[in-house]
C-alpha cells in the first residue's frame, strides 16, 4: 500500500477559503436586523424592478427579499459544506477515511445550527428553524457531494488497479 502525502499548501489554502466563508456568514448572522436589511437593499430594489417592472409592490419586494436571502444562504451553506469537507479530508490525510468523514459532518452541522442559534441574542433578529435546517440540509449536500466523489474515486482507483495486476501477472 503507498504512503499518503502531504498537501501542506493546499490544505493552508483550503482553511483560508473555509473560514473566509464561515466568517463571511458569521457577520451576517449577526448583524443586527436593520442592518442587514440595507445591505442588500439596493441589490433587491434592482433586481426587483428588472423582474416586476417599474411598480413595485412592498408585497413584492420583501417576497424578492425573502426568495434572495434564502437562495444566498443556500448557496452559502452549500459551499461550506464543499470546503469544510475538502479541508478535513485534505489536513487530516493520515486519519481514518471514516473518521475524517464524521469528524466533518459534525463540524459543518454545528457551523450551521451555531449561526442560527446565536440569532436568540441579537437584537431585532430571531431564532427560525427552518432556516437553521435549510443552512443543515445545504452544508449535508455540500459534504455528500465531496464525500460521493472520493469514494467514486477511490472505487475507481481500485478497479483500475486490480485490471493493472491482473494485466501484468498474465505477461
Amino acid at each position: 500500500m503507498e504512503k499518503k502525502k502531504s498537501h501542506p499548501l493546499i490544505a493552508f489554502f483550503l482553511w483560508i477559503l473555509f473560514l473566509s466563508g464561515v466568517f463571511g456568514v458569521a457577520y451576517l448572522s449577526v448583524q443586527d436586523g436593520e442592518e442587514t436589511k440595507l445591505i442588500g437593499k439596493k441589490l433587491i430594489q434592482y433586481l426587483a424592478v428588472q423582474k416586476y417592472g417599474e411598480a413595485v409592490t412592498e408585497m413584492q419586494l420583501l417576497a424578492m427579499t425573502y426568495q434572495f436571502r434564502q437562495t444566498g444562504r443556500i448557496v452559502a451553506f452549500f459551499a461550506i459544506g464543499i470546503l469544510g469537507t475538502l479541508t478535513i479530508h485534505v489536513t487530516f490525510y493520515r486519519w481514518y477515511w471514516v473518521i475524517r468523514t464524521f469528524l466533518s459532518a459534525g463540524i459543518l452541522c454545528a457551523i450551521a445550527c451555531v449561526t442560527e442559534k446565536c440569532k436568540n441574542y441579537i437584537p431585532s433578529r430571531h431564532y427560525s428553524h427552518e432556516e437553521m435546517m435549510l443552512s443543515v440540509t445545504a452544508v449535508i449536500l455540500g459534504f455528500s457531494l465531496v464525500s460521493v466523489i472520493m469514494v467514486l474515486f477511490h472505487v475507481l482507483k481500485e478497479v483500475f488497479d486490480v485490471i493493472a495486476r491482473a494485466v501484468v501477472k498474465h505477461q
